[in-house]
């Protein structure tokens, strides 16, 4: 019903064993290892936020629900932005004392990076949750400052706060 016919298989590559497939497989997995970072992200645009799961308290949710409009802000002011825990700072120091290291575990550590110039700014902001001023509204304070270098300049308008 169906012609079936049998042509010469060609060889023109080795054969591919087990042995050649586990080294393949193994140097996909250290390039793999390699190009990825331990370092857990949340990024919009030029925003980052990282290490979320050592912020102090909600940071990490009150800042996530409000990085688009930091995005937006950050494209205007043509910016790269980016907060962290404020153990950052020390997190390559061995003789950081504990009492340091405690202190700068209930602040974030808001980096800011002109993309003109490649200043680099930073500020630490208090994440204690029971404070009377709102995160977000010192975060405002302190990205309006880092944008601009004045005091008590902030961007609630942007963000919508």
């Amino acid at each position: 019903m169906f012609p079936i016919r049998f042509s010469k298989i060609k060889t023109t590559r080795p054969l591919r064993t087990i042995e050649r497939e586990m080294e393949e497989a193994r140097a996909m997995y250290q390039n793999y290892l390699d190009t990825t970072s331990d370092n857990y992200m949340a990024q919009r645009g030029d925003v980052k936020i990282k290490d979320p799961h050592t912020m102090v308290g909600n940071a990490y949710k009150e800042i996530r629900n409000y990085i688009d409009a930091i995005s937006r802000v950050a494209k205007k002011e043509n910016k790269a932005i980016t907060f962290e825990d404020g153990r950052a700072l020390t997190r390559d120091d061995e003789f950081v004392s504990p009492v340091m290291e405690e202190k700068l575990g209930k602040k974030v550590l808001i980096t800011v990076v002109d993309k003109n110039t490649g200043d680099v700014k930073r500020k630490l902001v208090d994440g204690y949750s029971k404070a009377e001023i709102p995160l977000m509204k010192k975060i405002s304070n302190a990205l309006g400052e880092l944008f601009t270098g004045k005091k008590q300049v902030n961007i609630d308008k942007d963000l919508e706060i």
